[in-house]
């Protein structure tokens, strides 16, 4: 209900009061009324003048009054309020609990939005540094330098992000501030003490990375998480990102687009005893190096301590050159490591596939090797652009180990140099990809394929040379002279084809030749049985009574008709 005004009796009276009650406080020389044919004098009009005054300050006033009233009686019922009787550990969590459901960037804004509300609500906020400590780049100045001086001396986080992001909202671009980042190091550098995770993202300028390599995120002894990358692949004119001191606190490091020193690097691996993540990307070497060439062999009297890190889970090695790769692979012993990720581009970067007719093996191999032994899967993935390794066993332990180059290189090096290595029980699952096309040393390929042992399923998709691996699988004496066994994997349990590549008579054709017909029984010599026969239809149909003969060799429980 809205409120009523009051009546004009009661509003005749207050004004004859407070009139009243003005000129007691101001002695004006005349009166306010004038009879009709009375003129105005200056001193009359000067008198009415200061009586207008006057009496407007004193409503001012008392709109004050009332005002304060009002905001009293306010407070008192907001103190009487559940959530204004919280204990502070409470509404501090609630206000973390809150700033989980925002942007980062927005974090500091609505702190003060926050600490607005009531005056309880700002004791508590204010009151706690540890609301204060995620600086960002996208702030003003004015909101970074309050948030640093409400932090006080707790740690901080340090996001620089010079990129302009764009994310889109109802089909808008939406751009997000940053500030220069000259002027934002000029505002948390004096800080870097301080420093716990910092993550310095898409730098523009070279400058940047020399005041962090000068001036060193090594002061800060509370330094666990540590994120640097520029905007654009490094060349070797870019500053070296260095590490002058060490963090032995360090948790998460992350370098990306940059050029650095690998010894140096090293250095602050062997210092980070607590490190649980590491990637590295798309980084280059830029000091030259005074050791020999990456992959030739070191005297025992040049070896390096091994560098153990018992706490580290996860390794991302994307796009390296050999030079960093090699002795980062050679020196580090992580026993409890859970995912591994490397991509490397023979074609490209420096190779660290050996030769498969050297005797010696290299750091990469002998590392590739320890990952496959600990999975008895594995998976090798052909796809047009390389090979793809990853286990496929349920432990613990994941890897991924994507090369990019010339097949028959990476086969032979996989065949040769990697298999023979392994000491404990595996097999091989092979798949082709839909886009694998075999290069110019088509032999090589197909004998390197023809020789993997131990291989017990083949998955040929849409592989357009699938109809050439159904008909050897046909061939009792496929294999070359010299070879085990003369059937083409003689291991296999599992093949899985495309009914729009392969068709049914090819199938029942390869089954008979392999496996000869039910009631002859089993081949001596011949190769293991198929335990799963899968077809993808992909909108194709096959003749049941092709399909019926099929199960009659592989049994009705082992063919799958997708």
């Amino acid at each position: 209900m809205p409120p009523k005004p009051a009546s004009p009796s009661v509003v005749d009276l207050v004004s004859k009061t407070l009139l009243e009650s003005i000129k007691s406080e101001n002695s004006a020389t005349v009166a306010l009324e004038l009879s009709p044919d009375e003129g105005v004098t200056n001193e009359v009009l000067r008198d009415a003048l200061k009586m207008e005054a006057a009496v407007s300050e004193t409503i001012e006033l008392l709109k004050q009054r009332l005002d304060e009233s009002v905001a009293e009686v306010r407070r008192h019922h907001n103190a009487l309020l559940p959530v204004q009787q919280l204990p502070p550990e409470i509404l501090s969590t609630i206000v973390i609990y809150e700033l989980e459901g925002i942007e980062s960037h927005n974090h500091l804004h609505r702190l003060i939005q926050l600490s607005s509300v009531s005056r309880w609500w700002n004791a508590v906020i204010v009151g706690r540094p540890s609301l204060w400590t995620e600086i960002h780049s996208a702030n003003k100045s004015e909101v970074i330098a309050l948030a640093l001086e409400r932090s006080k001396d707790s740690p901080l986080t340090v996001l620089i992000n010079s990129s302009t992001s764009v994310s889109w909202i109802n089909l808008t671009e939406r751009y997000i501030y940053s500030m220069p980042e000259d002027k934002f190091l000029d505002l948390v550098c004096p800080h870097m003490g301080r420093w716990r995770d910092a993550k310095v993202q898409w730098l523009r300028c070279s400058d940047t990375i020399q005041r962090l390599s000068s001036e060193g995120p090594e002061v800060s002894p509370h330094l666990e998480c540590l994120h640097v990358n520029q905007n654009k692949y490094p060349t070797v004119e870019d500053p070296i990102f260095c590490f002058p001191g060490r963090a032995e606190r360090l948790l998460d490091l992350k370098l990306e687009y940059l050029a650095i020193s690998t010894d140096d690097l090293i250095k602050v691996l062997a210092a980070s005893p607590q490190l649980v993540s590491l990637e590295l990307l798309s980084l280059i070497e830029g000091a030259v190096p005074n050791t020999e060439p990456s992959g030739s062999n070191h005297s025992p009297d040049n070896a390096v301590t091994p560098t153990y890190l018992p706490h580290l889970v996860t390794v991302k090695l994307l796009r390296l050159p050999s030079r960093i790769m090699v002795p980062i692979l050679d020196n580090i012993r992580a026993p409890n490591v859970e995912n591994i990720t490397i991509l490397h581009d023979t074609n490209v970067q420096s190779n660290v596939i050996e030769d498969p007719n050297m005797p010696d093996t290299g750091p990469f191999t002998t590392f590739v090797s320890r990952l496959l032994e600990a999975t008895p899967s594995i998976y090798v993935n052909l796809k047009s652009s390389g090979l793809h390794l990853k286990g496929l066993s349920e432990t613990t332990r994941h890897y991924e180990i994507e090369l990019n180059g010339v097949h028959s290189i990476l086969l032979r090096w996989l065949r040769l140099r990697c298999l023979p290595q392994l000491t404990t029980g595996y097999h091989v699952h092979l798949d082709f990809d839909s886009d694998f096309v075999q290069d110019e040393s088509d032999d090589v390929v197909t004998d390197t394929l023809m020789r993997l042992s131990r291989l017990k399923s083949v998955r040929l998709r849409t592989h357009p040379e699938a109809w050439r691996w159904v008909w050897l699988l046909s061939l009792p004496d496929a294999m070359p002279a010299g070879s085990a066994h003369s059937w083409l994997w003689p291991e296999l349990a599992q093949l899985t084809v495309d009914a729009g590549v392969i068709n049914e008579v090819a199938i029942l054709s390869m089954l008979l030749g392999r496996f000869g017909l039910p009631s002859a029984g089993p081949m001596k010599d011949g190769p293991s049985p198929l335990r799963l026969l899968k077809v993808h239809s992909g909108g194709h149909g096959w003749r049941t009574e092709v399909v019926e003969r099929i199960k009659g060799i592989v049994g009705e429980e082992c063919f799958v008709w997708e």
